[in-house]
């Protein structure tokens, strides 16, 4: 079953909507969540798979065009952050930027930070988690972290962690 779809994702762009239910991957029968991850593991980046679903009591096939999903633990800050999809860009009007995909640090519990989109650590700007690698391996370990990030309102805020 399908809780819910993050929009601009693979699977969203492929057409799969909340509330299929998912049978099969490419003539493989899907009974359980395990049996969906252990197949998606067994394929590559840019692999074309034929998902099998149920709608409205219809079955159709949809062709979904996987992606690397690239997470990435801002050590220091507690959050993990993934590269933000098309569509979260489109509807906050950005370029570029990194979403927290989740929140690792129980002293970041009580903010409501999921889903954020982070467009600068230190003053720098960040597109994909490729630089947000780059800017926190190349900083010297002592020195505070500034994120400034568009909250789910549009709104920029930043944190400065120490």
């Amino acid at each position: 079953y399908v809780a819910g779809v993050e929009t601009g994702s693979r699977a969203d762009i492929g057409g799969i909507r909340q509330g299929d239910i998912i049978k099969d991957m490419d003539v493989q029968k899907i009974g359980k969540f395990s049996d969906l991850t252990g197949y998606i593991g067994s394929k590559r980046p840019n692999d074309v798979v034929n998902v099998t679903v149920l709608r409205n009591g219809n079955s159709r096939v949809i062709p979904v065009t996987l992606i690397k999903m690239d997470v990435f633990e801002l050590e220091g800050v507690g959050l993990e952050v993934k590269n933000a999809n098309e569509g979260d860009l489109e509807r906050y009007g950005l370029e570029g930027g990194i979403k927290v995909n989740r929140i690792l640090s129980s002293d970041l519990q009580g903010y409501d930070l999921d889903g954020i989109i982070i467009t600068k650590i230190n003053d720098r700007k960040v597109s994909s988690v490729e630089d947000a690698k780059r800017i926190m391996n190349n900083r010297d370990y002592d020195d505070p972290i500034k994120l400034t990030f568009v909250d789910r309102d549009g709104d920029y805020n930043s944190f400065i962690f120490r």
